[in-house]
């Protein structure tokens, strides 16, 4: 892990904050998040952000880069690895710690899927923030049960869909969400375009499947001309009739959320 710092060097031209799915900052609110801005750290590819258990001493902002929470299961699966569930794909814009800093410990840890970004802030000025930032402390709230929304969806998928639909509708939700991150791009065959550095093995302990039901799902999507993993992309080829297949609607809407 490596840190550098001032706040102002990196909140005052922040891309992410900007991004049009947050809520504006107010001049109170930039003032009260550079003051809890502690530092940007820097953490490789599947590196512990956030252990399972660990005391509410890291609140972090998402800045560049993908994570996931996930929790950590007794035994080993079928291929030898350690069993896991995944939980959820962390964006850019997404904050880290948000459950230690009000219980004291996290349920869950917080891995870095690719290299990684985040900034710190201080958890301990963070129960200041429905008074002195009361616009962006709703704002968060919103997004919070936006996307405890979006959660319920996928456990209905994991509990009553088939494999193929599981997978078809974790693309096209990570599809929407890079979408409003600005990070989707349209091909000239009308395909969308979007960054994939899952693996088979994350893939797995997201959807609750094996590997081999993994690539089995891929290669129905594939041959059904749905989506198809090219390299380090995800090319959506038939977004609609993906959509019908998977019984998918976007869980987010347009409500701007709150980012710090």
């Amino acid at each position: 892990m490596t840190e550098t710092s001032p706040a102002a060097a990196f909140c005052l031209p922040c891309p992410v904050r900007r991004l049009p799915i947050f809520e504006p900052f107010t001049e109170g609110d930039l003032a009260f998040v550079m003051n809890t801005w502690r530092a940007r750290r820097a953490f490789t590819a599947e590196a512990d952000i956030l252990r399972p258990d660990e005391a509410g001493s890291a609140l972090y902002t998402l800045w560049e880069g993908w994570a996931y929470r996930f929790r950590a299961l007794p035994g080993t699966t079928s291929e030898g690895r350690p069993r896991r569930q995944i939980l959820d794909i962390l964006l850019p814009g997404d904050t880290i710690g948000l459950e230690s800093t009000f219980t004291g410990a996290s349920a869950h840890g917080v891995r870095a899927l690719t290299p990684v970004q985040v900034c710190a802030h201080d958890p301990r000025a963070f129960g200041a923030i429905s008074t002195a930032c009361p616009g962006l402390c709703q704002a968060m709230m919103v997004g919070d049960q936006l996307d405890l929304r979006r959660l319920d969806e996928r456990l209905t998928q994991l509990g009553r869909a088939s494999a193929t639909q599981r997978l078809g509708f974790t693309m096209l939700d990570l599809h929407d969400r890079l979408a409003d991150r600005e990070l989707v791009t349209a091909g000239e065959d009308g395909a969308a375009r979007l960054p994939w550095p899952l693996q088979r093995r994350h893939l797995a302990d997201l959807l609750g499947l094996s590997g081999a039901h993994v690539t089995r799902s891929m290669a129905e999507l594939r041959a059904a001309g749905l989506a198809a993993v090219e390299g380090d992309a995800l090319v959506l080829r038939d977004r609609a009739r993906l959509a019908a297949f998977c019984e998918y609607a976007p869980a987010g809407g347009t409500v701007r959320r709150g980012v710090l």
